[in-house]
C-alpha cells in the first residue's frame, strides 16, 4: 500500500550536489535506497500512511500562497537510530522553517490524526534523507568512507520553491506548487 506526503523540494543546482551522495552511496555497495527508490532531495512537512485525508490536496494552493522559497544551509549530518534508521542532512534551525511547518499544520488541523506524529511541529525534526533503512554501522561507514560527508564536508547552503504532495514508493508527484508569498 502507498504512502503520502506532503514536501519543500530542494532546488538544483544542491540537489544535484545531494543526489551525487546518493550516488556515491550506491555505487559503494554501502546504501542505494535513495537511487533505487528514485527520491530526490526535500523536506517532509507531513507523512499520511496507506491513505491521505479527501481534500487534503485542496489545501496545499493555501499553504503555498503564504510562503516564500525557504533559503536554508544543511549544516549537519545526523541519524535516526533504529532497526530501521534514517540517515540526514539537517538544517541550521530557521524560524521561516519552523513557522513553515506550523502554517502547514494549522491549515491542515481537520488531518493532524491521519499525519505520522513524527511529523507534527512538536515532534519535527527537519531533515533531508540520505539513507533509508540504513543500520548505525553503514551509516558510519558511509560517513567515514565518503569525503563530502567526512574531510571534504562543507554545509550546503539549499532553496526550496516548491511545495510538492508526493505518493512513495516509488515517487509520484500529485501536486507541485510554487511558494509565491513575498
Amino acid at each position: 500500500m502507498a504512502n503520502y506526503g506532503v514536501i519543500l523540494r530542494i532546488d538544483p543546482p544542491a540537489s544535484a550536489a545531494i543526489e551525487s551522495l546518493f550516488q556515491q552511496m550506491a555505487t559503494s555497495g554501502i546504501n542505494a535506497s535513495m537511487v533505487s527508490e528514485a527520491v530526490y532531495p526535500h523536506i517532509t512537512l507531513a507523512i499520511y500512511e496507506e491513505h491521505y485525508p479527501a481534500g487534503l490536496d485542496a489545501l496545499l494552493p493555501e499553504f503555498a500562497h503564504q510562503i516564500s522559497p525557504l533559503n536554508l544551509t544543511l549544516s549537519s549530518i545526523g541519524l535516526f537510530p533504529g532497526d530501521e534508521g534514517t540517515l540526514f542532512l539537517a538544517p541550521t534551525p530557521s524560524d521561516r522553517l519552523t513557522r513553515a511547518s506550523r502554517l502547514y499544520h494549522d491549515i491542515t488541523r481537520d488531518f493532524r490524526a491521519a499525519c505520522s506524529p513524527y511529523y507534527h511541529p512538536e515532534n519535527w525534526v527537519p531533515h533531508c534523507t540520505l539513507a533509508h533503512p540504513i543500520a548505525a554501522d553503514s551509516a558510519a561507514k558511509v560517513i567515514n568512507e565518503i569525503p563530502a560527508l567526512s574531510s571534504e564536508w562543507k554545509p550546503i547552503p539549499v532553496t526550496c520553491s516548491t511545495v510538492e504532495f508526493v505518493e512513495f514508493y516509488p515517487i509520484k508527484r500529485l501536486q507541485t506548487l510554487r511558494l509565491a508569498a513575498s
